[in-house]
């Protein structure tokens, strides 16, 4: 990842710091520490290196990404193991709005471990305020995020007993935009590259709005396009059926009887 590049567009947050320790800021220098750090990152990744006292610099990075490529293994510097740890805590409060109750801790717990998720509290069912003894659907938990997910959707697809499938809202702290089928934060599911068509293989759309299902003419499903045969019997080209013609049971349309024998024989 050394060689890669960034674009100049600053954006400091605490999300996006890490403090780093490095014993005597008089020994090591904030050039060595830039260094080492565009080493695993890319160059320009690092936005700003503050000293804070004389054991600990500041690091601001550019892609909330990076804090979790330094803050994993740390960094090695003139020989010795460098410990880099986030600014802002990788726990999140999660709440799953009107969620069916008959979906069970287990499947939760099943769903978000297969997003590299770790939920580390029980998960709690809420009561209405006005009913103490009714739940609302709503579950809530707290999660550790691993250091390389930004943050979890808004919208997340479970799958109850291999069957059902549904979409439930969910929100947590300092929660931000991601792409709901890679988890990046760098695009949204519509521009995925993991998001295409199961019919044509395209990304920006789904199968069941696939052109490759209709006519290129007259962009209606086959079952319900006559271009062909109005061509055929009529010359009017393709479109849609005009007014005072009918379909047969075929699915083919003719229209008044004078007009169809004039034009077969021209």
């Amino acid at each position: 990842m050394g060689d890669k590049t960034y674009p100049l567009d600053d954006n400091y947050s605490k999300e996006q710091t890490v403090r780093v320790n490095v014993g005597s800021t008089k020994v090591i220098t904030p050039e060595l520490v830039i260094d080492e750090i565009e080493k695993k990152c890319g160059v320009g990744s690092v936005l700003a290196c503050v000293p804070k006292n004389d054991n600990n610099y500041e690091v601001v990075m550019r892609e909330r990404r990076n804090v979790g490529e330094i803050s994993g293994d740390g960094l090695f510097i003139q020989g010795k193991s460098i410990s880099v740890n986030e600014l802002v805590s990788v726990f999140r409060i999660v709440s799953i709005f009107n969620m069916s109750m008959y979906v069970t801790d287990e499947e939760i717990i099943d769903r978000f471990d297969r997003m590299g998720v770790e939920i580390v509290t029980d998960i709690r069912k809420r009561k209405m305020s006005s009913r103490s003894n009714v739940y609302d659907g709503t579950r809530v938990f707290k999660v550790k995020l691993p250091p390389t997910l930004a943050s979890i959707p808004y919208s997340m697809k479970f799958t109850v007993s291999g069957k059902e499938t549904a979409y439930y809202r969910v929100i947590h702290n300092d929660q931000v935009k991601v792409c709901s089928g890679c988890y990046s934060a760098e695009h949204l599911y519509k521009d995925c590259p993991e998001f295409k068509c199961f019919k044509c293989g395209q990304q920006g759309h789904i199968s069941k709005n696939c052109l490759e299902n209709k006519c290129k003419s007259c962009l209606r499903p086959y079952s319900d396009c006559d271009c062909l045969t109005r061509k055929r019997y009529f010359g009017e080209g393709f479109g849609h059926i005009p007014e005072g013609k009918e379909k047969n049971t075929l699915g083919q349309s003719f229209g008044p009887q004078k007009k169809i024998s004039r034009n077969y024989h021209q």
